[in-house]
């Protein structure tokens, strides 16, 4: 199996963020990131999706609405750096 048909079938099991991928897979975050972007195109045309759990800022509470997997670095509202990442999860 491919790292991409790994990375589906473990969000198939649970949800995870980027890092935690990053980390199972022993690679880098950018990679992993590049892999959910293709996972999300290769996903399109079956019953599956890839859904993801906005960040959410835990200065201010400001919910982010990401239209492509990308790991917000900073809070635009308050400029705050503690900010949650998002999470991943394959669903029917």
């Amino acid at each position: 199996m491919t790292r991409r048909e790994d990375i589906i079938q473990l969000l198939q099991e649970q949800a995870m963020t980027s890092h935690e991928l990053a980390h199972h897979f022993q690679t880098t975050e950018k990679n992993i990131l590049s892999d959910l972007r293709h996972i999300r195109k290769t996903l399109k045309g079956t019953d599956q999706d890839l859904a993801v759990k906005m960040p959410l800022c835990k200065g201010c509470g400001f919910q982010f609405n990401l239209n492509s997997i990308k790991e917000p670095s900073k809070c635009p509202k308050c400029k705050s750096t503690w900010v949650e990442p998002p999470i991943y999860r394959v669903i029917p």
